[in-house]
This record gives structure tokens, C-alpha cells and sequence, in this order.
């Protein structure tokens, strides 16, 4: 439903605030899991709520100091507040430390792409009466520093601004919330954005709503309608739905609009908020949530077919955003945010090849469709949402240092300029799932299972075999393969488990009928083998009816998720193994010889890195070089050890620039190979250059290498 409506960014409502954790975190991991999977940013409301009528959401330690009489009292609108000049200068610097702290605590755990850093201070200022009003421009600059994501966009969120339910253009509430936007300004807080909740009460004209946005264009600034709804009071539904299309599309008009959000999408409890909602509580669409599916699905979308002249040109009136081309049966990505020209050139599918495996002299190569050998090197993840606005920017800084190919997690834009390995998680069985609840086994043996995966094979199959640039798949990522493993559970205590009138519980009772000897080991492990040859036999079968012709490295394995019995299973199905090792200095060649040995199959180092010191930043790794130029040292030397192993075809460094993971549990940032602004990383960036240097010169510049796929 969250799709079909065309939602492509979400929010948690009240759930990302200070006071709300308990509640949520349980459930939160798991949220943002599935959002990133989907590719769906998600936005956080809101750091600090200053006090007012829901001044529950301030910060332990606050009570005494506003509640002169009952420091016991619940926070209420009766709050008084001590006056300012009555609190001693160590009372007002701990009532900054506990916001400061709130701030840095939320900010620096969640995973967002924007933060509402404060709300509604037009009702909402007790602690600002506390210590002074431009605490709010501190507010903001605590925020910056702690966000997750650096560039994330930074609100002042407000009530009734453009929905001021008040006569006339420009109302007092625009003013005052004017006001705070200068006071910011002023004192240089970083804010980037207007938060307008756009809760409308009223038949509010169209005009008017256009003449509130046009007075904020002064200050230049991205505005969102942050809790978008509408109340009872605008009329029947057929009223609410028409109010909702004038409201919708005088914002989608506005050229500093970027998003709308719909507060209230399924009802909760009973009476006036749960009539806001867009959707009945059995998930049927109401008129309103008609009308918002009709406008992102239909109305704002550009659908068109067209010839090109006898120039091979064509020339299109269409929405700014991000286009799916699709030219003689080949998918192009781009991005329209402008008027513009863009030259779309490609040759039809039927007369392409795809980059497959050659040997030359005993040494196994990756080889383009025009016939050059290439060793893939280049970066994971580049789907890193602190990218997104440029990911040309990216893209230039990896070819500026001789990268030539990108990892799992390349966006669309960037799969048009080199070469790319495409992943997805098709069972949720990743170890590092363990901890956050979304790690569950499948009874892969359920015809309804097996086809749910096939489809989604399918589905990555049909967005990417067309691409000349493409290098081949993988499947689920560090599969919690081994009977004892760091989750703690296992494939065949799950199968085992089952109800006995489960598919995969009868494909156990069969195998023990066969199975013959006393050693439990040997039979897990025997079943285990049975699981796997399923598994990879309904992913095999997929990933070839809908691909014949590009590369499969199957499933991702660190060395501590190989079982061999397991990886014996994938072997008919792969063209080459893809690992992930320890991100920890010196080449461990016995261990690769050893699955090379078992395998017979050449070998992609699918994700890796040397992880280093970086100032007081907490950074995820085991014994971190001293800088990063330390880390360059060895990183090319683990690279340059490779290249001389004849049967590995490649390496990715993991992730472009620093972020914190949706299943990050023990804290800490996961390194990126740039700095802050792509910018290079000193020693590092120098040692990596060289490096890409050397694997050009050491690579055959043959274009009559056979290929061997």
C-alpha cells in the first residue's frame, strides 16, 4: 500500500522524539531496513519540542525549574517557567547541556535524510524563556554536527503558516514565524529548509495559499508541507478531497517546494484525528486518498511514447525528476531537472554481448562486450544517501583515481558510466540481521516461497540484463550458512521445527528415511546440503531463464559463513565466487587457494577494506591503522597480492564516504574510502592512484581474448 500510493519518502510521525524511544526503538531497525531496501529516504520529526501543552516531549531535569510550585508535576499548559533572571548561570547552562544532549542523542542515532530540528517555538518557548531566545540558532548547530547524514536538511517546522486559518495574504503567524527564520539567519544557524505543517481547517482559496509561499521566497529556502491533512471542519468528504487536490497542486506549482507528507495515512482510535486520515482502517482508499494516488501516480507523472525525427531526436514537455528511458528495448536512467538536451546512445539488445570471463596466459580476466580485459576495481554502496543530489560528483572522484568498475549498491544514474556488479538480499538470513529482528529463515521448499523469490530474480533480472555496462549478480548477502553461527539459529533447526504438515518439514521426514548413521553432525550437515541445493537450484533457475548471458556469483560468503557442503551446492550455478574477507591487513592467499580448490571457480572480492584512525571519530573496525595513509600502504599491497593470484577477477572497497548503517548495533561510523565532500583522504587517495595505475599497465590490451563463460 506505502507504494501503490506513490509515497517516496517517509516519517514516523511522533516516534523519532526524545521522550518516544522506548517505545519505538524496538521496532525502528526494522523500519528503516525496509525503507532502504526500497530505496525510500526516510525523514525525522523532530529534536526538541520547547515546552507548551505537550512539553512531554522536553527533556528529563527541566521539571523544577518550570513547575516553581509542584517540581512533580506532569508538563501541562499550566507550566509558569522561573524567569530568566532568577536562575543562577550554572542552572541555565545544565538547561543547555540537557537540550544539547537530547539533540545529539536522536540526531546522532537515526539513519534520516532530513530533521524538523525544532517545533512550533511560536506556542512552544519555555526553555527559550529560560536562557534566551537564540538558543534556537544553537539548536540548530548542535544538529548539524550530530546528524548521521551531514547534508541532511535541516527544518523549522511550524503550524499555521500557509494554512492559517486567519483572513488576508500575510497574518500575524507568518510574520512571527518570519521572524524566527531572521533570528536563525542572523545568528548563522545553519537552517536549510521551512517546515509548513499544512493542517488546513478551512476552504482556504488557491490564491491565497500561492501569495503565503511567494512571501517566504525571500529567504530562498526548500519548503516541505511536513503533517499535511485535513480537518473535519473543511466538510464532507467530498469537500475534504477537493481541498486536498487545491492544496496539493498550489505546492507542487512552487518552485521551493520539494515534498508533501501525509500526517495521518491509516486512523487511530477514535473522534477528530482518526478522521483525518487517508486511508479506512481495512486499507481501502478514502476520496482524499483517491485523489492524492491519482495525483503522484497519474496527473505528475510523464508517460509518454515517441518517434524520433529523421535527426533521431525527440522533443518532450514533462515533470522535472527522475526518468526511466526506455530506447530499442534498453533502459536508461536520467535525471530532468532543467531544461535540457540529453543524448541517449544505444545500441539495440539483440546486437550486444555481455561482459563475461576470458583467460590469457593462465590468468583469469573479466572482459567487456567490445573484447578488453579489465580487473574490476572499484567502491560498494554507492547508494550512500549522503550522494543522491550528485552522484555525478561521485562518479568523478572514483574515475579521477582509475576506479573502473562499482560494487553492490549502485544507483541507476551511475550504472551508464562503468561497469557494475548488481546485489540483492533475497532472504533475510544475514548474519549482521541477527540483532535487530528482521533475520528469519524461509521454508525454501514452499512452492509459494520458491516463487516469490523466482519473481523477484526475475524482477532484478528484467531491470539490468539490457545494460552493456552490467557484470553479473549476486544473490543474499553473508547467509547465516553454518550450524553455529553468530544469530544463534539455523536452517535446519528451522526447517526441523516446522509444522509437520509444512513442505520443508516433509522434505525432512523424506530425508531421514535415506539418511542413514548415528552422527547428528553428519545428518545436520547432510540436511543443510539439501537446503542449500533448493535454495540455489529455484535462484539458478531464475537468474538463467531470465539472463542467459551476463555473469552470476550467487550468494555473498565472509570466511566465517563458508560451510563447505553449502558452497558445494552453488558451484553449478555460478560462473565465480564472490567473497568478503576480514577487513584487517595481509593477503590471506591459503584461504582463497583453499575455496578456489574446493570450487574450481575464480574468486571476487565483493567487499573490503583497511579501516584507519580518523581524528575522534567512533569508526567501526578491527585494529585500525594509525591514518590513512597507513591504510594505503597495506590496502595496495593486499590489492597488488591479488593481482598476481591468477583466478581472482576483482575488488571493491566498501563504501564511498562515512555513514551508519541500518544494522550498525555496536555504534560507530562505517568508514568511507573519501572525506567529508568526497574530498580525498591524504596518503590513501595517493596509494589507490598508483595502484589503479599499475593494474592498467599489468592488463592484457587484447581484444581477441577468448571468452570462457
Amino acid at each position: 500500500m506505502f507504494l501503490r500510493l506513490g509515497f517516496n519518502a517517509a516519517g514516523f510521525g511522533m516516534y523519532l522524539k526524545y521522550k518516544r524511544r522506548s517505545m519505538a526503538e524496538p521496532h525502528l531497525p526494522k523500519l528503516f531496513e525496509w525503507f532502504q531496501e526500497h530505496n525510500i529516504p526516510v525523514r525525522g520529526h523532530c529534536l526538541i519540542w520547547p515546552g507548551g501543552d505537550y512539553g512531554s516531549f522536553m527533556p528529563p531535569g527541566l521539571s523544577k525549574l518550570v513547575y516553581v510550585d509542584d517540581p512533580n508535576a506532569n508538563w501541562s499548559s499550566t507550566a509558569k517557567g522561573v524567569p530568566r533572571d532568577k536562575l543562577t548561570e550554572a542552572e541555565q547552562q545544565n538547561v543547555r547541556d540537557l537540550c544539547k544532549r537530547m539533540i545529539e542523542e536522536s540526531a546522532g542515532q537515526w539513519p534520516v535524510f532530513e530533521w524538523d530540528v525544532i517545533n512550533e517555538t511560536r506556542n512552544n518557548h519555555i526553555v527559550q524563556d529560560l536562557v534566551g531566545h537564540d538558543v534556537i540558532a544553537d539548536w540548530f548547530k548542535i544538529a548539524k554536527q550530530a546528524t548521521v547524514d551531514r547534508n541532511a536538511l535541516l527544518y523549522l517546522n511550524e503550524n499555521k503558516v500557509i494554512s492559517d486559518p486567519a483572513d488576508g495574504d500575510v497574518t500575524d503567524k507568518m510574520r512571527q514565524f518570519e521572524s524566527e527564520v531572521r533570528l536563525l539567519l542572523e545568528n548563522d544557524a545553519p537552517i536549510s529548509a521551512l517546515g509548513f505543517q499544512c493542517r488546513f481547517a478551512n476552504q482556504t482559496p488557491p490564491e491565497t495559499i500561492y501569495k503565503r509561499l511567494q512571501y517566504f521566497e525571500k529567504f530562498n529556502l526548500p519548503i516541505a508541507a511536513t503533517e499535511f491533512e485535513m480537518k473535519d471542519t473543511i466538510g464532507d468528504e467530498l469537500e475534504k478531497a477537493a481541498m486536498t487536490e487545491r492544496v496539493m497542486t498550489v505546492l507542487f506549482s512552487h518552485r521551493l517546494v520539494n515534498g508533501i507528507y501525509a500526517w495521518t495515512t491509516l486512523p487511530r482510535g477514535s473522534g477528530g484525528t482518526a478522521s483525518r486520515a487517508i486511508l479506512e482502517s481495512d486499507g481501502r482508499l478514502r476520496l482524499r486518498g483517491k485523489v492524492w494516488m491519482h495525483l503522484m501516480k497519474k496527473r505528475w507523472w510523464t508517460d509518454e511514447t515517441l518517434t524520433t525525427d529523421a535527426n533521431g531526436k525527440v522533443s518532450l514537455r514533462g515533470f522535472k525528476g527522475d526518468y526511466t528511458i526506455l530506447v530499442g528495448g534498453n533502459v536508461v536512467d536520467l535525471k530532468l531537472d532543467e531544461d535540457q538536451q540529453t543524448e541517449v546512445t544505444r545500441s539495440a539488445p539483440a546486437e550486444q554481448s555481455a561482459i563475461g570471463l576470458t583467460e590469457i596466459e593462465g590468468r583469469t580476466w573479466l572482459i567487456t562486450p567490445e573484447g578488453k580485459p579489465f580487473f574490476a576495481h572499484g567502491i560498494t554502496h554507492a547508494t550512500n544517501r549522503s550522494l543522491s543530489a550528485d552522484y555525478g560528483a561521485l562518479s568523478k572522484a572514483c574515475q579521477d583515481l582509475g576506479f573502473n568498475a562499482y560494487g553492490y549498491g549502485c544507483p541507476g544514474p551511475l550504472k551508464s558510466n562503468l561497469p557494475y556488479v548488481e546485489g540483492r538480499n533475497y532472504v533475510p538470513i544475514s548474519t549482521y540481521r541477527g540483532k535487530g529482528g528482521s533475520f528469519r529463515f524461509i521454508d525454501i521448499f514452499d512452492p509459494r516461497q520458491q516463487q516469490r523469490l523466482a519473481t523477484q530474480v526475475k524482477q532484478t533480472c528484467l531491470q539490468n540484463r539490457d545494460n552493456p555496462n552490467l557484470i553479473g549478480y549476486y544473490w543474499t548477502d553473508l547467509g547465516a550458512w553454518p550450524l553455529k553461527n553468530s544469530v544463534g539459529k539455523n536452517w535446519v533447526d528451522f526447517i526441523r521445527e516446522l509444522p509437520a504438515d509444512a513442505p520443508g518439514r516433509k522434505a525432512y521426514a523424506e530425508f531421514l528415511d535415506s539418511w542413514q548413521g548415528d552422527d547428528a553432525k553428519a545428518r545436520d550437515l547432510g540436511f543443510l546440503r539439501v537446503i542449500a541445493r533448493e535454495y540455489f537450484r529455484v535462484m539458478g533457475e531464475a537468474n538463467q531463464e531470465h539472463d542467459p548471458d551476463h555473469l552470476i556469483f550467487g550468494d555473498r560468503f565472509a570466511f566465517n559463513t563458508i560451510v563447505p557442503e553449502v558452497l558445494e551446492e552453488l558451484v553449478p550455478w555460478v560462473d565465480a565466487i564472490a567473497i568478503q574477507p576480514p577487513f584487517q591487513p595481509g593477503f590471506p592467499k591459503a584461504k582463497y587457494q583453499e575455496i578456489h580448490e574446493l570450487t574450481g571457480k575464480p574468486i571476487l572480492i565483493c567487499d573490503f577494506a583497511i579501516r584507519f584512525k580518523d581524528g575522534d571519530k567512533s569508526i567501526r573496525g578491527w585494529q585500525l591503522q594509525e591514518d590513512a595513509a597507513a591504510a594505503g600502504v597495506h590496502y595496495a599491497k593486499y590489492i597488488h597480492a591479488a593481482l598476481q593470484t591468477p583466478y581472482i577477477i576483482g575488488a571493491f572497497w566498501c563504501n564511498p564516504v562515512d555513514s551508519t548503517g541500518a544494522f550498525n548495533r555496536s555504534g560507530g561510523l562505517k568508514q568511507g574510502f573519501f572525506g567529508d565532500g568526497l574530498t580525498p583522504r591524504p596518503g590513501l587517495s595517493e596509494a589507490v592512484a598508483e595502484l589503479n595505475r599499475h593494474i592498467t599497465q599489468v592488463t592484457p590490451d587484447r581484444a581477441d581474448a577468448p571468452e570462457v563463460k
